[in-house]
């Protein structure tokens, strides 16, 4: 609206987030896509008996790198000791993807026990599920939303099937879902705490290198998030590492190595 100098873009509410669709800041004329909102979507949230916990914080990395942390558990018990897992608990973390990296996302399934799944759907959800024959599911849901080269804002969804626990365990946890959000979000932001620090400076080194491997082959000032040759720069020897593997390879295919588009309306970030 020129009069009041507002721009007016497609809006929906669905499973208590506002989703927005920003074609036009990134210079497309494509009507809103139904299809792409599913593929974001968690059906599982609309099962009964489940309950979830959402918090968002901005982070001091790209979102790549936020999504490339939430698709290597084996990271948890190294990364994550005393808050959500302990270092005991480290072992193998077998992945094997169940598709071809595909340009909507992929999947690998976890063989561990419980067993579980980690889903990337594209451009920048990752759905951790773990499942207990007989018993209740869980998934990490987690949106890694741009902001800037090198920022990105996390919504995270911590969501579980209380209903089919029983006894004590889900008296419990009801409890807990019960407690005022506050509470809850100062646990929940001491597990982004514990790997602030490596992710961000993670970040740096990849862009860094991006940098100098991007002047070289094409002399362009676009800085990608990843080297050209960035299996150089990552040491990914296990099958945990599978999902790592294929989203860089992913970023390759589907960015060129440059990640997400930036709004038309912000300036290109340049390496200078």
């Amino acid at each position: 609206e020129k009069r009041s100098c507002l721009l007016v873009l497609p809006v929906r509410e669905q499973q208590g987030v506002i989703w927005v669709w920003a074609a036009s800041l990134l210079g497309s004329n494509a009507a809103p896509d139904d299809g792409v909102l599913e593929r974001l979507l968690v059906p599982e949230l609309d099962l009964p008996g489940v309950t979830s916990l959402d918090y968002s914080r901005d982070l001091p990395m790209d979102a790549t790198v936020l999504c490339e942390n939430v698709m290597d558990p084996s990271h948890l018990p190294f990364t994550h000791d005393g808050t959500i897992s302990r270092r005991s608990a480290a072992g193998p973390v077998p992945l094997r993807l169940k598709n071809r990296p595909e340009r909507q996302g992929f999947a690998a399934e976890r063989a561990t026990e419980p067993p579980g799944s980690v889903e990337f759907r594209a451009p920048h959800c990752v759905v951790s599920e773990t499942r207990r024959v007989n018993s209740f599911r869980d998934w990490n849901v987690v949106y890694a939303v741009p902001i800037s080269p090198g920022r990105a804002r996390a919504f995270v969804r911590v969501v579980f099937e209380v209903g089919r626990m029983e006894g004590l365990q889900k008296l419990g946890f009801s409890l807990l879902f019960g407690l005022p959000k506050w509470i809850l979000h100062q646990n929940n932001h001491r597990i982004l705490e514990d790997d602030n620090i490596f992710l961000h400076h993670q970040d740096l080194s990849l862009r860094a290198s991006a940098m100098t491997s991007l002047h070289a082959s094409t002399g362009s000032s676009y800085q990608r998030v990843q080297p050209v040759d960035w299996a150089k720069h990552l040491y990914l020897p296990t099958s945990a590492d599978t999902m790592v593997t294929a989203y860089r390879g992913w970023l390759d295919r589907e960015t060129d190595g440059l990640g997400p588009a930036w709004s038309t309306l912000t300036q290109p970030f340049h390496s200078a």
